[in-house]
Order: C-alpha cells, then sequence, then structure tokens
C-alpha cells in the first residue's frame, strides 16, 4: 500500500492507494500507528462531472465534484464543489466535506448500533448489520461512506433512484437517525 501526501488547508494529509482493489478498504488501513494523535482522512471521489453553461459567447465548462471524507472512527461528511479545473473542484469539495463531518456513533467492533432507513426524494437507503467476516454489501456509493466510517460488516439496499446525489443524502439522513436513536436511548435508560 501507497500513502502520498496531499494538500488540505495548509496541512498535508495522507490518502491511501493501493494497487489491488479490495471490498473493504477499513480492512487495510491501520490508523493508530501513523502519527502521533492525527487521524488521517480518508477522501473518495465519488462523482467527477463536466458541466456546461452557454453565453453570448459560446459555451462555458465547468467541473462538478463530488466528494466523501471521513476518519474512520465514526466521523464521516460529504461536499459538493464546481470550479473551472477538476482538481480545484475536488479540493474545493473535499473542504466543504471537512467542513460538513457529522460524528456516527458506532458499537463495539465499529458496527451500526442499530437498523436504519432513509429517504431523500425518491431513493429510499436501508441499512443493517452483518456477521463478522462477510464485509459489506451495498452500492459503489453507500460503501465508500461505509469505508469513510470505518464499518466492515454492513449490508445496504436502495429502493428507487440510483442518483449518487440521492443515495449520499439518505443514507446522511439514514445515519443522523441513528446518531438521534442513541440519544433517545441514553435519555430513557
Amino acid at each position: 500500500m501507497k500513502i502520498y501526501w496531499k494538500k488540505f488547508d495548509d496541512e498535508y494529509v495522507p490518502n491511501f492507494i493501493n494497487k489491488k482493489t479490495r471490498k473493504n478498504i477499513a480492512d487495510d488501513i491501520e490508523t493508530s500507528n501513523l502519527f502521533n494523535g492525527k487521524v488521517p482522512l480518508y477522501e473518495k471521489i465519488i462523482k467527477l462531472t463536466k458541466v456546461c453553461r452557454i453565453v453570448k459567447g459560446g459555451r462555458k465548462y465547468r467541473y462538478l465534484a463530488l466528494v466523501i471524507v471521513g476518519d474512520m472512527c465514526g466521523s464521516v461528511g460529504f461536499g459538493m464543489a464546481k470550479a473551472n479545473e477538476a482538481q480545484d473542484a475536488v479540493m474545493k469539495s473535499g473542504r466543504c466535506a471537512q467542513n460538513n463531518m457529522i460524528k456516527v456513533p458506532l458499537g463495539r467492533n465499529k458496527e451500526l448500533i442499530s437498523n436504519g432507513s432513509g429517504r431523500y426524494n425518491s431513493t429510499k437507503v436501508l441499512m443493517w448489520n452483518n456477521r463478522n467476516g462477510i464485509g459489506i454489501k451495498a452500492s459503489n456509493v453507500i460503501r465508500s461512506i461505509f469505508d469513510a466510517l470505518g464499518i466492515k460488516d454492513a449490508s445496504a439496499k436502495i429502493i428507487g433512484s440510483r442518483n449518487p446525489h440521492n443515495v449520499i443524502k439518505a443514507t446522511f439522513i439514514a445515519l443522523k437517525g441513528l446518531s438521534l436513536r442513541l440519544k433517545l436511548w441514553k435519555c430513557c435508560y
């Protein structure tokens, strides 16, 4: 596994590149012994598209990036940004994702605390735990969110539209529901 350094907000943070793509990236990375106290961020580009705006002089092209960022210990965020260059769009959306990170309560072995579901527009996402050793069974978008959270064994099902924007927002609604459920449990018991 290679580690290369990428600049975020005047601070260098490692990104991980693995030549062989495996089913679950969370198994490959030991975050505890990389450096003193700073947690490296996992970054995954979900969608990078070229968008066009027609003006009087012709067409103007820009790039739209959708990025997932997480610390693999229960915090995850997503960001969208546009820029004139693809690399600038990815960096802008990465900063946006870092600013919008949410904390998700995880179980003892980095698992979901309960089953969850979320709905956004015409997309519905259902999530549940698997036995140890089975891995992640979900679409690529939800798999990258689980990898950013550090979850190793879970499944998810998408009902309705599979648009990445809607899937991410529905998944985040489901994850926020899990944190609300934990607050209610702590309050009542």
